[in-house]
């Protein structure tokens, strides 16, 4: 069996299957992935599933129900066996977490171009370097502050008005929280005065497009 490559996504949710591209792998008929545990191969508690042979470089596969946060190292099998001699000599870590979740939007509205930093407040976020928020269907990158708050800034609004649209949050780029937050874009419509002196002080008055009853 060839040396395994790298792995794509390096953490998920530890309660269902979810798919895991890995490479540097030659097609065999019974091709599978091990997931062997911190205790390693001679503690019989591996799991393999199977796996989907896409090219020469790369191989899908699902992973298995853990149920606990840990991680585990991904092996190889070209016969769906787990024995030492059986599998790859290489092999990646896959951390098992917590799916996140969301609860609230400390910031619940910013301008429809763009740009507001929006605290995401919940559980579960892992320094991932994947961690995104998802407005609408527009993903951003975002920064995790602690396991209860993300910050991410908002993109422009997709449809270049004001309006409302849906915040959701993910650690892996795959797996998106269950509950997805309402987060409205507002539009400056007007400016009175609209200019004033150089040495600033101009009290200005400005009008919102307030838009399916926002009230800010």
């Amino acid at each position: 069996v060839d040396e395994l490559g790298r792995i794509t996504e390096a953490a998920g949710s530890g309660n269902r299957g979810r798919k895991v591209m890995l490479g540097n792998y030659l097609s065999a008929p019974l091709l599978a992935c091990v997931f062997v545990p911190p205790e390693g191969l001679a503690s019989g508690g591996s799991l393999v599933t199977a796996a989907v042979f896409l090219s020469d470089k790369l191989v899908s596969c699902s992973t298995p129900p853990i149920g606990v946060e840990v991680v585990m190292s991904v092996y190889l099998s070209a016969n769906n066996q787990t024995d030492g001699t059986q599998i790859s000599y290489g092999h990646t870590p896959f951390r098992f977490t917590a799916r996140p979740q969301l609860s609230a939007l400390q910031d619940v509205y910013g301008p429809a171009g763009g740009g507001n930093l929006v605290t995401a407040i919940g559980r579960h976020f892992v320094n991932s370097g994947l961690a995104s928020c998802r407005f609408g269907l527009q993903v951003v990158p975002g920064t995790v502050m602690s396991e209860e708050l993300l910050v991410c800034s908002a993109p422009a609004s997709a449809g270049g008005g004001s309006g409302f649209t849906t915040v959701a949050v993910t650690v892996n780029q795959v797996e998106y929280s269950a509950a997805s937050l309402a987060y409205f874009y507002f539009q400056a419509v007007s400016l009175t005065p609209s200019l004033g002196p150089v040495a600033g002080g101009t009290v200005v008055v400005v009008g919102v497009d307030q838009a399916a009853g926002f009230d800010l």
